[in-house]
């Protein structure tokens, strides 16, 4: 990982002699091997919470596609895709303006829509604007 040779590793051990001292090398081995130690515990802690939330995850999706799979009505294998569309949505094809082969034999009529105008800062500045350009004309 490091890529660090036995010369290399001579001169870190070397420095680190000279920077602590003989007395205090034993401690700071201690102190990091405790460190390291902790770290593997969290490490396995955080898999092992990963793993249950994994498993937690699998198995609602796993109920969510069984629930699903029993609510759907069964169909027959040899039906066309429009009857399967019509029995999903149970919804007759006479009423829905799709006739048998699957083309449009009348268009379905929607109410119109009423849009009304905004009613706030904007609106008034429109209105405004409006108001200017028709005095001005």
């Amino acid at each position: 990982m490091f890529d660090v040779g036995g010369g290399e590793l001579l001169l870190i051990l070397l420095a680190i002699v000279l920077l602590f001292g003989p007395k205090k090398l034993p401690e700071l081995a201690r102190s990091f091997g405790k460190g390291m130690a902790q770290l593997r515990r969290a490490q396995t802690e955080f898999q092992r919470n990963l793993n249950s939330l994994e498993d937690e995850i699998t198995s609602t999706v796993n109920e969510v596609v069984q629930d699903q799979s029993v609510s759907q009505p069964k169909t027959s294998a040899d039906s066309s895709p429009m009857e399967k569309a019509q029995a999903e949505t149970q919804t007759p094809l006479e009423d829905s303006g799709i006739d048998s082969n699957g083309s449009m034999h009348s268009p379905v009529s929607l109410a119109p829509i009423r849009i009304e105008p905004a009613q706030g800062t904007i609106s008034r500045e429109v209105e405004r604007l409006t108001q200017r350009t028709s005095d001005e004309s």
